[in-house]
C-alpha cells in the first residue's frame, strides 16, 4: 500500500501479526518511545511539523493498534500528555520492522553515486556504474530510472549509446545538479557515521559544517578535500577584512562552490548572462570575490581565472549575510539591486496597514529584512540555490499551521518584488520572510501587566514573581499583594492576576497555581499571555481597518461559488472555476493557464483539504474571490483529497501598493480553515447561494476573528 509501512511483529508464540503505520505514524511511535515519559500534543506537533489536530489523529491509530495487538497501551493524562507503556522486546521487534524507510535512503544513495560519475566523466559504461554502486550490470535499472526521473525538473535526458551513459548540458545547469545531488546526498547521511571520519585535523571545521555537510563534500570532492581548510581560512579573512559575517547556510554553500569551481576548473565555463553582468556592476560582492580568490591562491597556489572571480562573486550574492558592521559596505549592500531599500520600505508600509503600525517603528526591521531578501532576489535572477529540501518543506507546513494569516498578508505584500525584480518568490521564501515579520509583530506587542497574589506577599511571591519573569519576556510585574492587601489591586491597572490561592476576579483574569510553580502552571501563564496579546493585536487591528475590513465582500459573487458533484479532476475543477470567472469577465482567458503554471511551483494546501489558488494579477480584469465546494474529493498532490477550493483573483495597482480592501478576506480565512466547527458547516452547503450565503455572513465570524 502507498504511503504506508507494513510492520509485522512476532508474538512470542510464533504467531506473526501485521500493523499499518504511515511514515508519519512511525516518526510519532518512535518519539513516543525515544522520550519515556509524557510528552504533549503540541510538542509531538512540533516535531513532526504537523498540526495538532492531525497527530491527535494519528495517536488515535496507534493507541488502537497497540491494544488490539496486546503489545503495550497509550496512556493518556489530562495536563500532561501521552506516555507509551512497552516492553523494550515488543519494540525492538517493531523497530526491526521498519525497514523501507532505510531501503529507499539505500536507493537514493547508490543514485547520487551515479549521478556524480556522470557529473564528473563525459562517458561511463555501465560496467563503471556498476562498479561504483557495488551491483551488477543486471541489477542498476532501477537506479537508472531513478536518475532520468530525478533529472526531468532540470530538462536534462540521459543520453545513452551502446553500453555508455552521458549528460548533454551547459556548464550552468551542470553547477545546478552539482549543488541539488549535495542537498539529496547530504539527507541520506547518518551523523551518526559521519563522526567517525573526523580526524584532530579537521577539528576546524565544525565552525561551519555539521557531520553530514562534512561527509557528504568528503563524498562528492575526496579528491580536493585538502582544499577545505584553506578555502575556510579564505572565507574567516574575508569576513574580518570586509567586516561582515554570513549566516551558517551561507557558509556551507560558499565552500562547497568554491570546492566545486577547484573541482570544475579545467572545463569550459559559459558566459555571464546579461542579467548577472547588470547585477555585479554596482556590489560590493565583486571586490569580496577577488580577495577571496586571492588568498585561496596565496595559501594553495592555485590560480583563478576572470571567468571563476565572477562566477564566485555571484555565488556571493546569492548569500545571505548575518550582519554588515563597515558602513560603507552597509551602504553599497543596500543600494543593489536598484531601489532594493525603497521596495522594502513599501513592503513594511504595505505589512503595517493590516498586521500593525509597530513594524514601522522598529528600526531593525528594514535592514533585516534586506539581509534576508536581497539575496532571494539575486537567487531568483541568476537561477541559483533555491533548492527546497524536505526540511523547508517542513517549516512551510509549519510556518503555515501556526501563521497562515500572517504567511497569507506577506504573500499578498510580495508582489512588489514580482512586479519591480520580474520575478516570483516561493513559499520556502515566503516562509522565512513570514517568520522575520512575526518575530518584529512579536516585538512590538505591548507587554501583559501581571500581579501576584498569594498568602502572605513575602516569601513564596517573590520566588513565583522571580520565576514568572525570568521564564516570560513578555509580562510585565506590576505589583505583589497578600490577601490582606486586595484593595490595592482594584486600584492596580493590571491585565492578569497570578494566585497562589482561590480568587474570583470580574475585572481581571486569574489564573491559580501551585506555590512552587510546576512547569504545568509556567505553560499554561504563556499560553495565557500569547491569547491575550493576540487579542490585544486584533481589538487593534479591528480598529485601525474597522469598515474596510469586510469590505473584500465586494469581491465575492453569486455567480462565483459553487457546489461540484461530477468533477474529480484538479485540472478540470481549476478550468471549471477559470471558465465562469472569465464569462463573468473577471479576468483573461489565459489565467487558467497561469494558475496551472502556480500549481506547479508549489503546494497550494493552506490547510487540509483545503487550498487556495492564483494565477498572474495581470491577467485579472476585476478583482474576485471565488470559493467550489467538491462532492468527491480531488487529488491534489498531497495527503489528503481536497473538496474546498478558494481561487482568488486581484488586480495589481499601478503604483505597486496593495488595495487595503482585500486585507480583511485573509484574516477571515485564515480563522475559518482552523475552526472545524466553521469548516463543518461551509461543507454542509448544498448549492453555490447557499454557499454564497455562508461566506458573506459576518455571524459566523465574529467569535473566530
Amino acid at each position: 500500500m502507498p504511503g504506508h509501512n507494513i510492520v509485522a511483529i512476532i508474538i512470542s508464540d510464533g504467531v506473526i501479526t501485521v500493523m499499518l503505520f504511515t511514515e508519519r505514524q512511525r516518526k510519532i511511535f518512535e518519539l513516543l518511545w525515544v522520550i519515556r515519559d509524557y510528552v504533549t500534543v503540541k510538542d509531538i506537533a512540533d516535531e513532526v511539523s504537523y498540526s495538532e489536530k492531525t497527530v491527535r489523529s494519528d495517536l488515535d491509530v496507534i493507541r488502537s493498534e497497540v491494544i488490539n495487538h496486546n503489545i503495550g497501551r497509550l496512556v493518556a493524562k489530562t495536563n500532561k500528555g501521552f506516555f507509551l507503556e512497552m516492553e523494550k522486546t515488543a519494540y525492538e521487534k517493531i523497530a526491526t520492522t521498519f525497514v523501507v524507510n532505510k531501503i529507499d535512503e539505500r536507493i537514493k544513495n547508490r543514485m547520487c553515486r551515479m549521478l556524480m560519475m556522470l557529473l564528473v566523466q563525459p562517458v561511463v559504461s555501465v560496467q563503471e556504474l556498476a562498479d561504483c554502486v557495488y551491483l551488477d550490470k543486471g541489477t542498476i535499472k532501477k537506479y537508472l530510472i531513478e536518475v532520468e526521473s530525478w533529472l526531468l525538473p532540470f530538462g536534462i535526458e540521459l543520453c545513452k549509446s551502446n553500453a555508455t551513459f552521458s549528460l548533454s548540458c551547459s556548464e550552468v545547469i551542470r553547477r545546478k545538479i552539482y549543488w541539488s545531488l549535495f542537498i539529496e546526498l547530504k539527507r541520506c547521511q547518518k551523523k551518526e557515521t559521519a563522526e567517525r571520519l573526523y580526524s584532530s585535523a579537521h577539528a576546524l571545521t565544525k565552525k561551519y559544517f555539521d557531520d553530514a555537510d562534512y561527509l557528504t563534500l568528503k563524498i562528492m570532492f575526496g579528491k580536493e578535500i585538502h582544499y577545505f581548510e584553506s578555502i575556510m581560512q579564505a572565507i574567516e579573512v574575508l569576513e574580518q577584512k570586509f567586516n561582515v559575517s554570513y549566516t551558517y547556510d551561507s557558509c556551507v554553500w560558499l565552500i562547497f562552490s568554491f570546492v566545486l569551481v577547484i573541482h570544475r576548473q579545467e572545463t569550459t565555463g559559459d558566459c555571464l548572462t546579461v542579467a548577472a553582468s547588470v547585477a555585479m556592476e554596482t556590489c560590493p560582492e565583486r571586490e569580496m570575490a577577488h580577495c577571496l580568490c586571492q588568498q585561496l591562491h596565496i595559501s594553495t597556489g592555485l590560480i583563478f581565472s576572470a571567468a571563476d572571480v565572477g562566477y564566485t562573486t555571484l555565488v556571493l550574492l546569492a548569500s545571505e549575510l548575518n550582519d554588515v558592521n563597515d558602513e560603507s559596505i552597509r551602504v553599497q549592500v543596500c543600494a543593489s539591486p536598484q531601489r532594493l531599500e525603497e521596495t522594502i520600505q513599501a513592503f513594511i508600509l504595505s505589512l503595517s496597514h493590516v498586521v500593525s503600525r509597530g513594524l514601522l517603528r522598529d528600526k531593525q526591521l528594514l535592514w533585516r529584512l534586506i539581509l534576508l531578501i536581497r539575496p532571494m532576489i539575486y537567487r531568483n535572477i541568476l537561477g541559483m540555490n533555491r533548492n527546497e529540501i524536505s526540511a523547508s518543506q517542513s517549516l512551510i507546513r509549519q510556518v503555515k499551521f501556526s501563521y497562515l494569516d500572517l504567511y497569507l498578508e506577506v504573500a499578498l505584500c510580495s508582489l512588489l518584488y514580482e512586479q519591480r525584480y520580474t520575478l516570483t518568490f516561493n513559499e520556502q521564501e515566503i516562509s522565512l520572510i513570514t517568520l522575520c515579520i512575526k518575530n518584529a509583530q512579536s516585538l512590538a506587542l505591548k507587554k501583559i501587566r501581571v500581579a501576584i497574589v498569594c498568602n502572605y506577599g513575602i516569601g513564596i511571591s517573590q520566588f513565583v514573581a522571580q520565576k514568572i519573569q525570568r521564564a516570560i519576556t513578555q509580562v510585565e510585574i506590576v505589583g505583589i499583594f497578600s490577601l490582606r492587601e486586595l484593595e490595592l489591586l482594584d486600584n492596580n491597572d493590571c491585565d492578569l492576576v497570578v494566585s497562589t490561592v482561590p480568587l474570583q476576579r470580574s475585572k481581571e483574569i486569574v489564573i491559580q497555581v501551585n506555590d512552587v510553580l510546576l512547569p504545568y502552571d509556567l505553560s499554561l501563564i504563556k499560553e495565557t499571555v500569547k491569547k491575550m496579546q493576540k487579542s490585544k493585536m486584533l481589538q487593534t487591528l479591528q480598529k485601525k481597518i474597522d469598515g474596510r475590513v469586510k469590505s473584500y465582500h465586494q469581491y465575492i459573487f453569486p455567480e462565483m461559488t459553487f457546489v461540484i458533484s461530477k468533477i474529480k479532476n484538479k485540472n478540470a475543477a481549476l478550468e471549471f472555476v477559470c471558465q465562469q470567472a472569465t464569462a463573468s469577465g473577471c479576468c483573461d482567458e489565459r489565467y487558467l493557464s497561469s494558475v496551472l503554471e502556480r500549481e506547479k511551483a508549489s503546494p497550494t494546501e493552506i490547510a487540509p483539504g483545503v487550498v487556495l489558488t492564483h494565477g498572474d494579477p495581470s491577467l485579472v480584469k476585476e478583482n474576485f474571490i471565488s470559493l467550489a465546494l467538491l462532492r468527491d474529493p480531488a487529488d491534489w498532490g498531497v495527503e489528503q483529497g481536497v473538496d474546498v477550493i478558494f481561487m482568488v483573483g486581484f488586480k495589481r495597482a499601478p503604483d505597486g501598493k496593495i488595495d487595503g480592501s482585500i486585507a480583511g478576506f485573509y484574516t477571515m480565512l485564515a480563522a475559518m480553515v482552523e475552526n472545524d466547527e466553521l469548516m463543518k458547516s461551509l461543507r454542509h452547503c448544498i448549492s453555490g447561494q447557499e454557499l454564497y450565503r455562508f461566506l458573506i455572513d459576518e455571524n459566523n465570524y465574529e467569535d473566530v476573528i
